[in-house]
């Protein structure tokens, strides 16, 4: 397979690798393990969304200004995907403006990531010069325009790891798009508030303490793990009650 922008699989496999590096190292500083630590000056804690920003900007600056051909294109590359998983790995710091990486909440950062490796994914193909060029222009479009909306669809459902296994098997993105939507996501909220019935299916379906939901929850955990799976060491009884319940004082 011959790739028309191989800078973007750099900036795809930069962004995979960032992440998985970096939830790594944060489980490992949060449950005490290893002589890594957070980054701080004086009492400020620098979190890695700070470092995110400025990789992605420096990136985007040097693309720009230099407009590099392959394989120099690779620098910027890397770089924007390595500050786009630090940005992300944090993206629900920057949605409720506090500290809450290893809370509930702190899940909409997974929920972000997996959304650009999605989208990062469908541009890899679309970009992609086409494998069956007999096909009629007007038919790959339709399949093209198809396949995005069953992938929105599905998203919009809340639905991102079915789309993150449509990337490679489209039959997911047809069974996601056609099943129930996940409570409180985008699709619930346009088509379910006025459905009472459907959303009490719903939410039946998607409760905590059914089968399918445990495995996700744990997959959720292996990935950003919780509080109470990777307790702090060292810290004092009130400093790991703070981290565990975010907003106490």
């Amino acid at each position: 397979m011959v790739v028309a922008h191989p800078a973007l699989l750099c900036l795809l496999a930069a962004f995979l690798v960032a992440f998985l590096a970096t939830r790594l190292v944060t489980r490992r500083i949060h449950a005490g393990r290893g002589r890594l630590s957070d980054l701080a000056i004086g009492s400020v804690h620098l979190h890695h969304v700070v470092w995110g920003v400025g990789l992605v900007l420096v990136a985007g600056v040097s693309e720009f200004a230099a407009a590099p051909d392959w394989p120099w294109s690779a620098v910027p590359a890397v770089a924007f995907g390595t500050g786009a998983a630090l940005m992300l790995d944090e993206f629900a710091l920057v949605i409720y403006m506090r500290d809450v990486y290893w809370s509930e909440e702190g899940r909409r950062s997974i929920d972000a990531t997996v959304l650009m490796i999605v989208l990062l994914g469908m541009l890899v193909q679309f970009l992609t010069p086409g494998q069956l060029p007999h096909w009629r222009p007007a038919f790959v479009i339709t399949l093209t325009v198809v396949y995005v909306v069953l992938m929105a669809i599905c998203l919009a459902k809340g639905k991102v790891f079915t789309s993150l296994a449509g990337l490679i098997i489209p039959y997911f993105l047809i069974v996601g798009a056609l099943r129930l939507a996940r409570p409180n996501t985008l699709w619930a909220w346009l088509f379910y508030r006025r459905n009472p019935a459907k959303q009490q299916r719903a939410s039946a379906r998607f409760d905590g303490s059914r089968l399918h939901e445990r495995a996700r929850r744990r997959v959720l955990d292996a990935i950003g793990v919780s509080p109470a799976l990777a307790p702090v060491s060292g810290v004092s009884g009130d400093l790991q009650a703070s981290i565990n319940e975010p907003g106490r004082a």
